[in-house]
């Protein structure tokens, strides 16, 4: 206590206790022994700060208001004796042989760039948000493989595998194979991919019921085949394989009829509208080679969007058209209409192609950026597949 410096002691209202003014001890009883402990030194004041010791042996110093990006009142609120722990320089004094340190979180991610040494102008600034976006994406994919539950499920077509390993364990095996794996959609929910194509993939989800615990398989599987939001329909299987020989089999040998078709053209990783041009080019060549013939052609669709589906390109005057071919375990479906074969589709496509898709008016939107490309707006639903 200085000369003349008037302080006063707080009380804790519901205790009836004493705090010490100056080390915010609490617990006095009585007036007199807080102001005994003042006067026999036993009072150690007001901590401002830490001294450390840097691995090299210099002495540092950290103020208490740089011990943390939250308010500390005492610095074994945040440390403790002996810990090691990481710093960063604020000021170098060499007069005295010690360093001023910060160990705020702010301060050590220097997230406002203050420590930072300038840079020159030879540097690569497109290349550092590069690996920032990088690092985000990888984390961002580690975060979400987190929220996969491991499962305890035995069967040769399954693994614990998150998107990106099912993949590589695909990519080399023949069209139909598929891979059961974990859902991020919860605990009652598998993910089935199978292969289309050369990357080409479809993600199947698959509802689990009846679950002993969230790391079995369930007694009854099912997967949404159509109704709407508030009144699904769904198809129950039993187990994996029945699953694989059911649903998975058929529509793999379905969809090989397109796949294996002499007028089938493999995915491009093109976005519209340079999708569409590139088609219409290709049947442009065709209309003008053959002017009496309408050009068609199969392709996978956009993977992003419409996964599962096919999209057929054709052209019977000038214009180019795309319509959706979906596929399922019983058939293709191709304006509503569910077909047993491919021969069947494309036979009642070359009667019926002038006739506009139901439920829709007669126009036909042209693709922005390209007036000889149109698309017939086909509703697309995520279960007609």
């Amino acid at each position: 206590k200085e000369s003349g410096e008037e302080v006063e002691a707080g009380r804790d209202p519901e205790t009836g206790t004493w705090t010490c003014p100056y080390c915010d001890m609490t617990g006095f009883a009585e007036l007199k022994a807080l102001w005994d402990h003042c006067d026999n030194n036993f009072c150690l004041g007001k901590p401002i700060g830490v001294n450390v010791r840097l691995e090299n042996g210099m002495n540092g110093f950290i103020h208490l208001r740089n011990l943390s990006d939250k308010p500390v009142q005492h610095p074994a609120d945040r440390l403790r004796l002996g810990q090691t722990f990481y710093t960063r320089v604020l000021i170098l004094k060499e007069e005295r042989f010690s360093v001023e340190l910060t160990c705020k979180s702010s301060d050590l991610r220097d997230e406002a760039g203050e420590f930072t040494p300038a840079k020159d102008g030879c540097y690569d600034y497109a290349g550092e948000i590069y690996d920032k976006d990088k690092d985000k994406l990888a984390r961002d994919k580690k975060e979400k493989a987190n929220r996969y539950v491991k499962r305890v499920i035995v069967h040769p077509n399954f693994a614990n595998v998150a998107w990106d390993e099912c993949q590589r364990r695909l990519v080399n095996s023949e069209p139909g194979e598929c891979l059961f794996r974990p859902s991020s959609r919860g605990k009652d929910r598998l993910t089935c991919t199978w292969k289309i194509d050369d990357n080409v993939y479809q993600h199947i989800d698959v509802i689990e019921d009846k679950k002993n615990n969230q790391f079995s398989l369930g007694q009854i599987l099912k997967i949404r085949c159509g109704g709407t939001p508030e009144n699904p329909s769904f198809l129950e299987f039993e187990d994996l394989d029945e699953i694989i020989a059911s649903y998975l089999k058929p529509m793999a040998s379905l969809a090989r009829e397109i796949t294996t078709f002499k007028y089938y053209h493999p995915l491009i990783e093109l976005k519209e509208p340079e999708r569409s041009k590139y088609f219409d080019q290709l049947l442009t060549v065709q209309k003008t080679n053959q002017p009496a013939r309408i050009p068609y052609i199969f392709t996978p669709a956009d993977q992003d969007r419409h996964a599962g589906y096919f999209e057929l390109h054709y052209m019977p005057r000038q214009t180019s058209i795309k319509e959706y071919i979906g596929v399922n375990h019983e058939g293709f479906k191709y304006r509503s209409i569910l077909f047993a074969s491919l021969n069947k589709v494309l036979a009642w496509f070359k009667v019926h192609f002038r006739e506009k898709p139901p439920g829709f008016g007669m126009s036909r939107r042209p693709i922005h950026g390209h007036p000889n490309v149109a698309a017939i707006p086909i509703q697309i639903s995520p279960y007609a597949h």
